[in-house]
């Protein structure tokens, strides 16, 4: 074998280790994003449609703009903290 391919290997391994476990440190935060989004759409399929809705209520509207600011807080508070590259494109 020579240096180059035994280079190669050895950063593949060493890449994969690290991807593994910057994996295993941010499981925990995506579960909770994802939990956290999940009970706004759940909320959203609780909704009679079927009924009238009061206008002041703003129906699945209020929904939406909980679930955006959500997403907004996530990137902008969250996400922007780290440096994630690609990986954040991802989430």
């Amino acid at each position: 074998m020579t240096s180059f391919v035994v280079l190669d290997t050895l950063l593949t391994s060493v890449t994969k280790t690290i991807r593994k476990t910057f994996e295993i440190i941010v499981d925990p935060l995506n579960n909770v994003i994802r939990r956290d989004l999940s009970a706004v759409v759940a909320k959203l399929h609780r909704i009679d449609f079927a009924r009238s809705v009061d206008p002041g209520m703003g129906g699945s509207s209020s929904y939406i703009k909980e679930l955006a600011e959500k997403l907004a807080f996530i990137k902008s508070e969250i996400l922007s903290r780290y440096s994630l590259g690609n990986y954040g494109r991802t989430w």
